[in-house]
């Protein structure tokens, strides 16, 4: 199938079913059956993103009916280890870029987040993200993600300027994240997230969350972006002081003819003020005589 139809897949099924979860199930039965045959690598990589895609789909709509047992995600998690295990090559690939690279990528991080969301084995502030985000309120998954980074980060500032000053390496969010065959993914080279400096664990979580939502979704990109503008003032300590740039008033008239700028009460600079501060106004207070800074100006 192109890759229209794979991401359109369970949507196209989701319509065409009375069943609600009959239909994507039986598709996932036919895409095995197809897989069986035996064909050529690209093919059964796009089959087996067929396989999860509709799995997550079917698993997601029973977790809301609340019907959804044990089987259903032990299902959905063989069909992601299968697809990491047949296709590493595909999937972290450097030299091949797909057109639907980005869509596949967003399909596996949301896919490891929903299941570690089911399983339930993740505890303290992870299992708070990503159950928030398993029930689809992003926002509120980002925003938990967000304090539980401020505070490990203020609680550790050695480890994180000790994470800011090292060279750069690449850190997997979660095991598994890294092609087998990378100098990162074995020692001496490998670091996990429970060993980096800094707050990892909470660093790891945003970066994950942020590779599920992605860009394509309009609502996605405003939490994306949000938790972005965020982070680059969220560890500021300073107090926000508001700045007001100067307020030039013409006198009546319009532009003088006769000392441009020059503060001298028939300049174009007139009286201004300065504003600092919650509720203070106070005259310039440069030397008297200077430009703008004439008593009268």
């Amino acid at each position: 199938a192109d890759s229209k139809t794979l991401w359109d897949l369970p949507d196209m099924l989701d319509g065409a079913s009375p069943q609600g979860t009959a239909q994507p199930l039986d598709a996932v039965e036919h895409l095995r059956h197809t897989l069986s045959e035996g064909r050529d690598a690209g093919f059964a990589f796009r089959t087996r993103l067929g396989i999860l895609s509709c799995l997550l789909h079917a698993t997601q709509k029973k977790v809301s009916e609340k019907t959804v047992t044990k089987e259903d995600v032990a299902q959905a998690e063989l069909a992601l280890d299968e697809l990491l295990k047949h296709h590493e090559d595909e999937i972290y690939s450097v030299t091949e870029v797909r057109e639907d690279a980005p869509q596949i990528a967003q399909l596996i991080a949301r896919a490891h987040l929903l299941l570690e969301a089911w399983g339930g084995k993740v505890q303290g502030q992870a299992n708070d993200v990503l159950q928030h985000y398993a029930r689809g309120d992003v926002s509120k998954a980002m925003d938990v993600a967000l304090e539980w980074y401020e505070r490990e980060a203020k609680a550790d500032v050695a480890g994180l300027m000790a994470a800011y000053c090292a060279p750069p390496r690449c850190i997997p969010d979660r095991p598994g994240a890294l092609h087998s065959a990378s100098v990162f993914a074995s020692a001496p080279f490998e670091l996990p997230d429970t060993l980096a400096p800094g707050p990892a664990r909470p660093r790891a979580m945003l970066r994950r969350l942020i590779a599920a939502l992605g860009i394509n979704d309009e609502g996605a990109r405003d939490t994306v972006l949000g938790a972005q503008a965020r982070l680059a003032v969220l560890l500021d300590r300073k107090p926000w002081v508001p700045f007001h740039t100067r307020r030039i008033h013409v006198r009546p008239g319009g532009r003088p003819m006769r000392g441009l700028g020059t503060g001298k009460r028939s300049g174009f600079s007139r009286r201004y003020w300065v504003t600092y501060g919650p509720g203070r106004m106070y005259l310039n207070t440069r030397k008297m005589g200077s430009p703008h800074c004439d008593r009268g100006d």
